[in-house]
């Protein structure tokens, strides 16, 4: 794999596409908010896209922005 560098937006891709296309990548890094109790829905989507087991050679992290006042 070569090394790159690239920002996807969940929001503007095709789940599934976006899924196949993460495959080139030796690691994923996704970025987020956090609502209330839950992730946005788009990157739930995303990761009912993916199948257990298909990521077994990217390293896959995330980011959790939560910026709650309490």
């Amino acid at each position: 794999m070569q090394t790159k560098c690239e920002v996807r937006y969940i929001e503007r891709e095709d789940p599934a596409a976006l899924v196949r296309y993460m495959h080139e990548f030796e690691v994923i890094l996704m970025v987020m908010p956090l609502y209330i109790h839950a992730m946005p829905s788009g990157v739930m989507e995303l990761i009912e896209h993916m199948k257990l087991g298909d990521f077994k050679k990217q390293k896959i992290g995330f980011m959790i922005q939560a910026g709650f006042p309490e």
